[in-house]
């Protein structure tokens, strides 16, 4: 609740207390995974981008076998990867999230394709919007989304003010 108010600060504070009681209690390790990713998703929202990224690897190293679990991180630290500039990583871990979790990989390959169209790579976010529409034929969003990728390759010619898209 204190993470949907928006209290970051206590939310952290409450998620870390958390953390050290589980490690005491020996908590599962799927259960010390869900408090971390749980502290690692309030960094998140608190823009502490850094710590939530490395909270985020320590919630991985705790608990593997639900691959949904697993995309749901790999999902959240691609979004805090993206704040702190690291295109190259986020998209690793979009697609990674993508292979894990078929169910939820048009919206990880949307994720990508919003990441590499802000980067100006119209190419390549067109292809990502692609296996977004691959994987869900029906997400509106990305239909419009790779057509804006595709409008942007257009050239202006300054001359006459004419543009030209690549066929």
């Amino acid at each position: 609740q204190l993470s949907a108010a928006g209290q970051w600060a206590q939310a952290i504070s409450t998620m870390q207390q958390a953390q050290k009681l589980g490690v005491g209690l020996k908590l599962t390790p799927k259960s010390q995974a869900v408090i971390t990713a749980n502290l690692a998703n309030d960094y998140n929202g608190a823009k502490q981008y850094p710590q939530a990224i490395a909270t985020y690897k320590q919630a991985l190293a705790l608990y593997f076998p639900d691959p949904t679990f697993k995309a749901n991180i790999l999902t959240n630290m691609g979004a805090a990867l993206v704040a702190t500039g690291k295109t190259t990583e986020a998209v690793q871990d979009f697609n990674q999230a993508a292979q894990l979790d078929p169910s939820g990989a048009s919206h990880a390959y949307y994720n990508e394709g919003a990441i590499l169209y802000n980067s100006g790579k119209m190419d390549a976010a067109a292809a990502a919007f692609q296996k977004a529409l691959t994987a869900d034929p029906k997400m509106a969003e990305a239909w419009y989304e790779k057509g804006m990728a595709l409008v942007g390759k257009g050239k202006v010619n300054p001359k006459t003010g004419a543009t030209t898209y690549p066929a």
